[in-house]
């Protein structure tokens, strides 16, 4: 099977610029995750998830697609703020709590929450944490952090925000790297909540921490990518959502 792309095929340079050029035909799904990851590389996430979305509904072969192969397109797309490509991608799909220790419920969440279907956010992270609980999986610290602040505004937006706060808290003391932005938004929940204690013992935290509590990763990601560069397809408005 060929796939014809109007994409471009990345050659990254060893200066650390992106060279475009026409790709030709991929015959594999070998050849298409390696474009999809230089793409991913080069920080156009979107284009990734365009291309692993192409071979999917291409394939002639009546067998599934591979899982993680869908899981990939969807968090391409959820890099790029992308979130009725993401839902599109796992909405019914029956393998999201058991593969890759459930991160399609958790990019699902998150998807959900883009797209303002709040119910249907919180029933995801609810799954992804009973299936994290019952398969003891331990997740990267990133990967928790991306769920606990996720979980945490969609609790918010419940105007559940003491537990909100404990979410944000947890995401502080799993990530150093976002924990001034974490304990930050804890504190606004808990004056939210009207807990004055809590809050101060926040703002007490807040004033010892040397990381700068600003939102990390893509500002148009509701909840939140993860740390890294903040140049790329969502920041430059490539995002279709």
């Amino acid at each position: 099977m060929k796939v014809l792309l109007i994409a471009a095929l990345v050659q990254v340079a060893p200066g650390g610029a992106g060279l475009l050029s026409p790709s030709p035909p991929l015959d594999s799904e070998p050849e298409v995750l390696d474009l999809a990851s230089r793409l991913m590389e080069a920080q156009l996430p979107l284009t990734a998830g365009d291309i692993l979305s192409r071979y999917l509904s291409s394939r002639r072969d009546p067998a599934p697609p591979h899982p993680p192969l869908v899981l990939l397109a969807a968090e391409a797309y959820a890099r790029a703020g992308a979130w009725p490509d993401v839902l599109r991608m796992l909405r019914g799909q029956p393998w999201l709590d058991r593969v890759e220790m459930g991160r399609g419920l958790l990019q699902l969440g998150r998807a959900h929450a883009g797209a303002d279907s709040l119910k249907a956010a919180l029933a995801a992270y609810r799954r992804y944490l009973e299936a994290a609980s019952s398969e003891a999986w331990e997740p990267t610290p990133e990967v928790s952090a991306i769920f606990r602040v996720g979980y945490a505004s969609v609790l918010s937006r419940f105007g559940r925000h003491d537990d909100a706060a404990a979410q944000y808290e947890a995401a502080a003391e799993v990530l150093p790297e976002v924990s001034g932005w974490s304990r930050l938004s804890a504190l606004q929940e808990l004056a939210l909540a009207g807990d004055a204690e809590g809050a101060s013992r926040i703002a007490a935290a807040l004033g010892q921490d040397r990381v700068v509590p600003r939102r990390p990763r893509c500002r148009r990601d509701p909840g939140w990518a993860g740390p890294g560069p903040t140049t790329g397809e969502a920041d430059l408005g490539g995002s279709r959502s």
